[in-house]
């Protein structure tokens, strides 16, 4: 839980530094704003994930999943946020989810190198 209220921190505070980023445009600022929200969905998704945890602690035979939140009901939204991630190649191409691990709460971490 530890670990991933770590990474929240720093996840969060890139977070912060995405909304300093001004586009000259309105259609790539509402892009980045977007993307930006789903971050932060995910980061609050962990954060909830660890206070399960927590709260499971008494009860230790309580199962705790991690729940991805969804974009357009069922795709996982680290797919759109990737997708993003993509049409600003090569700008932001170690934000794709899967070289971040995002979506590993628990055990070891294997970070990818991914290029597209």
């Amino acid at each position: 839980m530890l670990r991933i209220r770590s990474e929240n921190d720093v996840l969060r505070r890139m977070v912060d530094a995405f909304s300093a980023v001004q586009p000259p445009a309105s259609t790539p600022a509402a892009a980045l704003k977007g993307w930006s929200a789903d971050w932060t969905r995910v980061i609050d998704a962990r954060a909830r994930y660890a206070n399960n945890l927590d709260d499971a602690a008494a009860t230790p035979d309580k199962k705790i999943k991690f729940v991805l939140p969804a974009s357009s009901g069922v795709k996982p939204v680290t797919d759109k946020m990737n997708d993003f991630v993509r049409e600003n190649h090569p700008n932001l191409d170690t934000c794709f989810t899967d070289a971040l691990a995002l979506e590993k709460v628990e055990g070891p971490r294997e970070y990818k190198k991914v290029t597209s």
